[in-house]
């Protein structure tokens, strides 16, 4: 019996990294937010990306694709990552339920400061 010699192949790829900057400008989904006990939604701009995906003031912001929502600058930084066009999955609560929205990111308008 004669053994085959093993061979091991090895794959690398490279590390992920951050989208290169968006010309048109970090991500914007229209909401003002407090921290209060959880990321809290104070306003929803109308006809804002959020307005469209149907999330409202009062809403708690949990998660925003995958990625947990701890403060308003967790927020921020989560949401001006996203390159605008993208699409993100974003869990809040409503009252005692919990609810999945998928927002389409924008840019910010101009008419926003």
């Amino acid at each position: 019996m004669s053994l085959l010699p093993l061979t091991l192949f090895v794959c690398l790829f490279p590390a992920p990294r951050d989208p290169e900057p968006d010309d048109r400008g970090r991500g914007f989904f229209g909401v003002q937010l407090v921290d209060n006990g959880g990321v809290l939604v104070t306003r929803v701009e109308p006809e804002s990306p959020a307005d469209k995906a149907g999330i409202m003031a009062n809403d708690v912001l949990l998660n925003v694709d995958a990625a947990a929502v701890a403060n308003v600058n967790d927020a921020r930084e989560i949401i001006g990552r996203m390159r605008p066009g993208t699409v993100a999955v974003v869990e809040i609560r409503r009252g005692e339920v919990s609810r999945t929205f998928k927002v389409k990111v924008g840019v910010r308008p101009e008419s926003i400061p």
